[in-house]
């Protein structure tokens, strides 16, 4: 093997990489483009001014149901593609939903690994595969996150 050739594949060994991409919400997966999104999801809405300011690169989906409860849907791109994915209650009591969202989570998750509550709000996390769902109320708002827990890069040497 040629030095050329060694440094080269030297070179690419070292380089971080994603492991893998993890599923985070109903099929998507991070580092999926917004063109794969919007295949995957063809009522996709590009997002308002106040949540392209507040979140960067995004795609919504307004109004999607869950039970009683109605969340707009976030995907959040970073510059290596789909990075997370949110949910936020569209009006109706935060505390009731949490309660509803809460038995859904259960019923597919099992209990959470970690939950808390103060006085401004409470949360609840689960893992499943790689991701973390964390389901919150916070001051009066209601949300989900879906969040890769695996995405680290791997560095071989």
């Amino acid at each position: 093997m040629n030095i050329a050739k060694y440094v080269g594949v030297s070179l690419l060994l070292t380089l971080s990489v994603p492991a893998f991409s993890q599923e985070l919400w109903q099929g998507a997966e991070t580092g999926m483009s917004l063109e794969q999104i919007r295949e995957k999801f063809p009522n996709v809405v590009e997002p308002s001014e106040e949540d392209a300011n507040r979140f960067g690169v995004s795609l919504n989906i307004p109004n999607y149901k869950v039970g009683s409860n109605s969340f707009i849907v976030r995907f959040i791109f970073r510059e290596d593609g789909l990075k997370t994915i949110t949910m936020d209650k569209e009006g109706g009591s935060a505390s009731v939903g949490f309660d509803s969202m809460q038995k859904l989570l259960k019923t597919k998750y099992g209990e959470p690994l970690d939950s808390n509550s103060n006085n401004l709000g409470k949360n609840m996390s689960w893992l499943s595969n790689g991701t973390t769902i964390t389901l919150g109320q916070f001051m009066g708002n209601l949300y989900i996150n879906y969040k890769d827990n695996s995405a680290e890069t791997v560095v071989v040497n």
